[in-house]
C-alpha cells in the first residue's frame, strides 16, 4: 500500500508484468479507479473548456456520463494489462533462455519506447471522447490522425505542464516543512492545496491545447 502515492502510468507497467496474479488482479482495480479518477477530471474540464459550463456543474455532470468513464477506464486497463503481459512475455524469454538475453533486452527497450509513442498518441483520446457524442473507434481514429501533425509539439507540451505540475508539488512540499509539528493539520493543508492546484492545471492544460490546436 506504501507504493500507491508512487503510482504512475509507467511504474504500473512494470508492477503489472512482475506482479503475481493475484497482484496483478488488485493492481489492476487499482489502476481503473486512478483511471476514473483521471477522466473523471478530464470530462469536466471538457465542459468548462469546450462547452464554457461552470465547473462545479461540469463536475456533478459527469454523473449522467457515469457509463461512458467507466467504459473507458476499462478500455485503457485493458489495454495497459495486454501491454504488459507482452512486456512480461519478451523479459520472461531473456530469464528462460540464456543465449537469448540480449535479444530480450533489447526487444523490452523496444517494446517500451513503442509504449510511449502509443501513450503520446493517444494520449488525448479522453478529450475527443468527451467532447460530444462519440463512440471510442471514431474518436480513436480522429486522435491518431491528429496526433500525427502535432507529435512533436505534443511531447514538449507535456514536458512543460508535467514540470510545472512537479514545481507546484515541490513547493506544497517545501510550504508544509515550513510548519511546526503541532501544525500538522496546516502542513496536510498545503500539500492537498499544492496537489490540487497542480491536478487542475493540468487537467485544464490538456484540455485547453486540444481544443486550441483542433
Amino acid at each position: 500500500l506504501n507504493l500507491f502515492p508512487e503510482i504512475n502510468i509507467f511504474s504500473s507497467i512494470f508492477l503489472l508484468a512482475i506482479a503475481n496474479p493475484l497482484q496483478m488482479l488488485f493492481l489492476a482495480v487499482f489502476v481503473a479507479f486512478w483511471f476514473f479518477a483521471s477522466f473523471w477530471m478530464i470530462f469536466s474540464f471538457t465542459k468548462v473548456v469546450f462547452e464554457k459550463e461552470p465547473p462545479i456543474k461540469s463536475f456533478f455532470e459527469a454523473l449522467n456520463k457515469v457509463g461512458k468513464i467507466f467504459g473507458l477506464s476499462i478500455f485503457a486497463v485493458m489495454l495497459l494489462v495486454l501491454y504488459s503481459l507482452v512486456l512480461l512475455a519478451i523479459l520472461w524469454v531473456g530469464f528462460l533462455f540464456d543465449a537469448l538475453v540480449l535479444f530480450s533486452a533489447i526487444g523490452a527497450i523496444l517494446w517500451l519506447l513503442f509504449g510511449f509513442f502509443l501513450l503520446l498518441k493517444l494520449f488525448f483520446l479522453p478529450v475527443e471522447f468527451f467532447s460530444g457524442d462519440k463512440k471510442i473507434t471514431g474518436s480513436i481514429k480522429h486522435v491518431w490522425a491528429w496526433s500525427a501533425k502535432h507529435f512533436f509539439s505534443i511531447f514538449v507540451f507535456l514536458i512543460i505542464v508535467s514540470v510545472v505540475c512537479e514545481l507546484v508539488l515541490g513547493l506544497g512540499v517545501i510550504v508544509a516543512d515550513l510548519f511546526p509539528p503541532e501544525l500538522e493539520v496546516a502542513s496536510i493543508l498545503a500539500i492537498i492545496l499544492a496537489f490540487s492546484f497542480s491536478l487542475s492545471f493540468f487537467g485544464y492544460s490538456v484540455v485547453n491545447y486540444y481544443f486550441s490546436h483542433n
